[in-house]
This record gives structure tokens, sequence and C-alpha cells, in this order.
């Protein structure tokens, strides 16, 4: 006698072949390639594709896709805007680091490079990390190179302290000339062209300065009379070398 509970095809799959997995039923009937109908068997139904759709759809439309070859001025400026440029050049926060002893801050550059920034579409994370990165370098380098120059000062004072007898006094006497004959402008140019720590520069103002007289840059009674002002250079006694000079 068989058993009526065990009698008829199975309720839920009236073709008699089980249950199966009937979340993936949706998808039956529509037209679909393999890989399509895998990769959206994981939702429940067309609802839930639907929500994952406009889900998918509001986060593209907050991210700044890459323009594409041929893209217009216009569609790179929205898209450097879009990535996370600022409005204005003003617009980045960049603070000038620490700079090592007597190197100046070049108030210029700042100016320029936040406008290279700006016109590049950096953001504002990309345009300090490169900003902090160019002075770190040029700090450094400016450091290594005073250093360097520290070091051959040095140098060239051991070696004429050892050439030249009563060095300090000879050294004195050829600042005094350089002051009074080459004025400021003259210095600037031996410390930026490096003859200022040249042996042969040194020699050469020495013997000049022993041309012109140390009497030259003292006080006292000019040769016309009157008085003398104090370290004024006595141009009458330099027209008078200039002269042997040329007669030479």
């Amino acid at each position: 006698m068989s058993d009526p509970a065990n009698t008829g095809p199975d309720p839920g799959n009236q073709d008699g072949q089980g249950s199966g997995d009937r979340s993936s039923e949706w998808i039956t009937g529509l037209n679909l390639d393999d890989q399509t109908r895998q990769a959206i068997s994981k939702f429940d139904g067309a609802e839930a594709l639907a929500k994952s759709y406009v889900q998918l759809e509001s986060k593209l439309g907050k991210t700044a896709q890459f323009p594409g070859e041929g893209a217009t001025e216009e569609e790179w400026l929205a898209f450097f805007n879009k990535a996370g440029r600022p409005e204005s050049p003003d617009g980045y926060q960049l603070q000038m680091p620490g700079l090592p002893e007597g190197m100046k801050a070049d108030e210029e550059f700042f100016s320029k490079f936040k406008e290279a920034a700006h016109r590049s579409g950096l953001t504002s994370r990309q345009a300090r990390s490169l900003f902090d990165w160019y002075n770190r370098y040029t700090g450094d380098r400016y450091q290594t190179e005073r250093t360097a120059r520290q070091t051959e000062t040095k140098q060239v004072m051991d070696k004429l302290k050892a050439e030249v007898p009563d060095f300090e006094n000879e050294l004195n006497l050829t600042r005094r000339l350089v002051d009074h004959v080459g004025g400021q402008d003259f210095k600037d140019w031996l410390n930026k062209t490096g003859f200022g720590n040249d042996p042969q520069a040194f020699h050469f103002l020495n013997k000049l300065a022993h041309m012109v007289g140390e009497d030259v840059f003292e006080e006292g009674e000019p040769a016309g009379g009157g008085e003398r002002e104090s370290g004024v250079f006595d141009y009458d006694k330099m027209r008078s070398i200039k002269k042997v000079i040329n007669e030479a």
C-alpha cells in the first residue's frame, strides 16, 4: 500500500526535477550571453539589480573620468576641477619650510610655482608634496655648496698664511683697497664668482694695494691742503700712479 504523502510530483517543482536554486530563476528567459548571465546571477532579482545600477551611476557621477585622446581644453579643465584642483592658484595651501642659514626665500618662485601647478591640474596634495620635495632638495644642495665654499676658503687662507709673511696685515691692507676702490658691487662680484678665494686674485690686489700705498687709506693732509675725510680714497695719488703705469 502506497504512502499518500509521497505520491505525485513535488508541488514546488512541477517538472519533478527537484527545487534547485530559485535565486536565479528570474534570469530565465532573458536573452543574455553566458558571461553576463554569470555576472548578474548574484542578484536576487531585477529589483536588486536595478538598485545596484543606480548606486553605481551615482558613484560614477562623483568620480573624475580621465579625458580620452582628443579631449578639448574644457574637458581637461572640468577633469582637473573634479579631481580636486583648487579654483585658483591662491587655493594651494603651501608653506615655506625652514631654510638653511644664509639662504633667502624666493618669493617669486613661490608665486610662479602655484601658477604652474594650477595650469598643470595638480591637486592640493600633489602640489604640496612636489613643493616640499623641491625645497628640501634646494635646501640640502645649498647647505652642501655652502659647506664646500667654507672648506675651500679655509684651505685658501691656510695656504696664503703659509706663503705671505705678516699675512693678517697684508689681508687688511688688501681689504681696504677693495672697500675704497672697488666698493660693495666689486666685493659682491668677488664673492659671487669665487675670485675672492683665489690666491692669484689676492696677490694681484695686494700688490696693487702696495702700489697705491698705505697712506692713501689713512687720515692726513691732502696734497692740495685742507683736511682729508677719514677713509676717503686719494684720487690725486691714484691718478699719479695711473700716469706712471701709462708711461711705462
